[in-house]
């Protein structure tokens, strides 16, 4: 379901010009539109991957026998539960006002958070998580 609100999602910036050079978009609102509806299918993307994980974390739960087994799976799960709600935040919470992050026009707007290190911790756990 999370998969198919990203497709739909993608889609409809994709109808509105995402995927083009910024400048080959003649009207500013679709360029807006496009960067919004992008934004809120990498939420939808960010949060199905989250939900991929913990059900692949709670049918290994099924099989395990030792507590030390759990104890690791669970606290794994819960950091990447974690890491992905903080990035979902930190995304949607980087520029001053929030709508700065998709429309550049505002006035007095700025993104002030460097995001970068708070995605490659989810990456990174991710990546470990797989392993």
């Amino acid at each position: 379901v999370l998969l198919l609100c990203y497709t739909i999602m993608t889609t409809i910036a994709a109808q509105n010009g995402f995927g083009q050079n910024m400048l080959d978009i003649a009207d500013v609102e679709d360029l807006v539109k496009a960067i919004l509806f992008e934004a809120i299918g990498q939420t939808f993307a960010v949060v199905g991957m989250a939900v991929a994980k913990w059900s692949l974390g709670l049918f290994l739960l099924r099989l395990v026998t030792q507590t030390w087994h759990k104890v690791v799976i669970w606290i794994t799960m819960g950091s990447l539960m974690a890491a992905s709600i903080s990035v979902c935040f930190v995304f949607w919470l980087q520029c001053s006002p929030p709508a700065y992050l998709y429309d550049r026009r505002i006035p007095g707007g700025y993104c002030y958070i460097n995001a970068t290190p708070v995605y490659f911790t989810l990456c990174s756990m991710c990546g470990i998580r797989c392993a």
